[in-house]
């Protein structure tokens, strides 16, 4: 009598090759595949990859070395699994995996998921088709407490504006503990409201 949890022959093959595609080193890949032909997929779904997310994150891309960089697509490349089948949706995936999965490691800069965050809501506002409505326009009013929306899209940040671009010694200067965390809500048209 057969398994009746065991998956058909076919989806066992399927899985076994997407999990050589993703980690080589961890995953012998499924027997009866020229390895030549291998390699073609192994590269191309990882340039695919890489190139999408060097597209969505161009300063934390620019930010990065070539090493550095490589090695965190490698590593979310390898362990995350996507919440979505959806390739537009990878950006998400990949903010998902830098705040959640990645934990910390030390060529990564300090302000990773911020930055990250900020690169993502300016995609995901770039292609977004809701428009704000003229109640979230109010001087006296707190959009963030009427949209869900834009609670999502916020992004929050130590100090205000005028600290970025600041030298180290400056900054550590400055004491951090009294500013309050400022707040940037951005719209389509990529002008940014702060609180």
């Amino acid at each position: 009598m057969s398994d009746p949890t065991a998956r058909p022959h076919f989806q066992e093959l399927q899985y076994a090759f997407a999990a050589h595609l993703r980690n080589p080193e961890l995953h012998r890949a499924p027997e009866g595949i020229e390895d030549r032909r291998l390699k073609i997929y192994r590269e191309l779904f990882y340039n695919n990859v890489e190139s999408f997310l060097a597209n969505a994150y161009p300063v934390l891309r620019k930010l990065s070395s070539d090493a550095v960089w490589h090695a965190r697509i490698r590593d979310y490349y390898t362990r995350h699994q996507a919440r979505s089948p959806l390739f537009h949706e990878m950006p998400e995936e990949f903010l998902h995996y830098l705040q959640s999965e990645r934990g910390e490691h030390p060529d990564d800069p300090p302000f990773l998921c911020e930055l990250a965050h900020y690169e993502w809501v300016e995609l995901a506002l770039s292609v977004s088709e809701e428009e704000l409505t003229p109640e979230l326009a109010d001087p006296n009013g707190d959009p963030m407490q009427r949209s869900p929306r834009l609670r999502r899209w916020s992004h929050r940040w130590p100090g205000p504006w005028h600290t970025c671009g600041r030298s180290t010694a400056s900054a550590s200067t400055s004491n951090r503990s009294s500013r309050q965390p400022s707040r940037a809500i951005w719209s389509s048209t990529g002008r940014a409201n702060t609180r």
